[in-house]
């Protein structure tokens, strides 16, 4: 019985009550649903309200609290009574109220620490945003007055660094600098605004580098890229410039390793040096073009000793002729009128003890032949041949030996001797023999002559197949 009439007696409670006037509201106001207990003529309304306010909490959920208040003030003005969306403006104005509330006590701290028109503008730039929430609060409007009056900057110059900035960000940095120029026109001091203008004099190469890229000068381009970048590594449109650079020396050396490879097979070596020196001149670590310069070398190393070789053979060529014309012809002067033997060159005296004068080859006795003729005599005895055992005394000055009548010495049974085959020539003390260009040759000892020969004792002279010895 007990457990039983507890149920019952609460159940009869909640009727009493919702009996009563003013104790539960509507069904309309509490329902979760947008339409619940509304009209069919208002049903459209609230559903568009519900959709507002469902944009606003997502806008809400980002943290973007004016789109979101716009959204809730839209669902508002629809449906002036709609539950959910007063509920969110309600919540939307504490949370931006803690905001502003939050704001106003950070950069309070901070406003005496803030010197840098920069960081005033971007702490002006959040004040901006929190203000557009609620412009009624004066003591954000007074914070932002205060922040610029206390740095003592004005708001056209606040403007004015702004839009500077935002020029440098796009990346225009000759516009910027002008701008930055502005701004410390007045000889106001604003290091930040210093600093930018550093940077933009840094960055204005990037321009000349852009049109040099453009030209294909490369390596030109490549180094004001680098310029900026030794100022500021982090600098994006540099980095990107380098690389493009480096990207196109590459290729352009690698086209000029492919001309002169084709050089070098045609043996054009000079054309080939060139396109590989052009091609090192862009990329100095190029791997190919240092193996075609060497393989270029040799062959050009090559072709130089064989030129420095037919030089140097032409050289030792003329050079012989030369010496066979000074030291083997000899002058004019230098032949022996006596003997007919050639004498070397600067020489003055032969061999058979004449002298031979620079003037028209006269000659010049050393001494008396009479005398000496006297103190002396020659025989020749026939050894071998035709009248072997023969023997001829040499009394005159010239004998002339042959197989003609008119020689003194008559071989005419000697079919291998000339009609006049040698001479005899007493000069001095001496008794020289010539040869007198014969088809058989004279020998002595057996040594042909070609120029005057000194006879002494015991010598052996043939001539064809008569063989004289020497009696002195």
């Amino acid at each position: 019985m007990k457990s039983g009439f507890l149920p019952m007696a609460a159940l009869l409670v909640a009727v009493l009550l919702m009996a009563i006037p003013g104790v539960f509201p509507p069904a309309s106001l509490w329902a979760s649903e947008p339409n619940a207990g509304v009209n069919g003529d208002n049903k459209d309304i609230y559903g568009k309200a519900s959709s507002l306010v469902t944009e606003g909490d997502d806008f809400l959920k980002k943290g973007q609290y004016i789109q979101s208040k716009a959204r809730y003030d839209e669902a508002l003005k629809l449906a002036p009574n709609y539950p959910p969306a007063i509920q969110r403006r309600q919540k939307l104005d504490g949370i931006i109220k803690k905001k502003q509330d939050e704001m106003i006590r950070q950069y309070g701290k901070k406003c005496s620490h803030i010197k840098l028109p920069g960081e005033i503008a971007n702490c002006q730039k959040d004040l901006d945003k929190i203000i557009s929430l609620n412009p009624s609060r004066q003591d954000l409007q007074n914070l932002k007055t205060g922040l610029i009056k206390k740095m003592g900057v004005s708001e056209d110059k606040t403007q004015l660094f702004r839009s500077a900035e935002d020029l440098f960000r796009q990346a225009k940095y000759r516009e910027a600098k002008d701008k930055f120029k502005a701004v410390i026109a007045n000889g106001e001091d604003y290091p930040q605004a210093k600093k930018y203008i550093e940077k933009c004099e840094a960055y204005e190469p990037l321009y000349e580098a852009g049109a040099l890229f453009k030209d294909k000068r490369y390596i030109e381009a490549r180094a004001l890229y680098q310029k900026v970048l030794d100022f500021d590594p982090l600098q994006k449109e540099a980095k990107e410039g380098v690389n493009k650079c480096t990207d196109a020396i590459g290729s352009l050396s690698d086209d000029f390793v492919k001309k002169a490879g084709r050089e070098l097979k045609a043996d054009k070596l000079d054309n080939a040096i060139h396109y590989i020196q052009e091609s090192l001149k862009y990329n100095p670590e190029n791997t190919e073009a240092k193996n075609l310069m060497k393989e270029t070398g040799r062959k050009l190393l090559t072709r130089n000793i064989l030129i420095i070789s037919v030089i140097i053979l032409t050289l030792i060529f003329f050079a012989l002729i030369g010496v066979y014309y000074i030291s083997v012809r000899g002058k004019k002067t230098g032949k022996c009128s006596y003997c007919g033997r050639i004498m070397p060159v600067g020489k003055k005296i032969c061999d058979c003890s004449m002298g031979v004068s620079s003037d028209k080859n006269q000659e010049r006795p050393i001494g008396n032949n009479t005398d000496l003729s006297m103190k002396l005599s020659l025989s020749l005895e026939i050894e071998n041949g035709p009248n072997k055992g023969k023997i001829y005394k040499i009394t005159n000055v010239e004998t002339f030996i042959g197989s003609d009548d008119t020689n003194d010495i008559i071989l005419s049974e000697d079919k291998a001797v000339s009609r006049r085959h040698a001479k005899i020539r007493k000069i001095g003390s001496r008794y020289m023999i010539t040869d007198l260009k014969t088809t058989n040759m004279t020998f002595v000892n057996g040594t042909a002559i070609t120029s005057g020969c000194s006879i002494g004792e015991g010598d052996v002279i043939t001539m064809g197949e008569t063989v004289f010895k020497a009696i002195i």
